[in-house]
């Protein structure tokens, strides 16, 4: 397998979007209730909205490069 090749699809890697959605939404709920006391402001909320998913689809596509890389060794 090429670098640029990719592996198959996996039901992992759709079940990873629920995952995310929900992930995103607790971290939201958590620093608002406990930091902020129900309230977030609008910038930290946009930078949780962004970042959370982003750090989490990294982590993805760093274990899913990784497992690929893995198979076709």
């Amino acid at each position: 397998m090429t670098e640029r090749e990719t592996a198959p699809a996996s039901r992992g890697d759709v079940q990873w979007v629920g995952f995310v959605s929900s992930a995103t939404g607790a971290v939201t709920w958590i620093v608002a209730r406990v930091w902020f006391r129900g309230e977030i402001p609008v910038e930290l909320y946009g930078v949780i909205q962004f970042g959370v998913p982003m750090g989490l689809g990294w982590l993805a596509a760093e274990v899913r490069w990784r497992t690929a890389r893995r198979r076709g060794a």
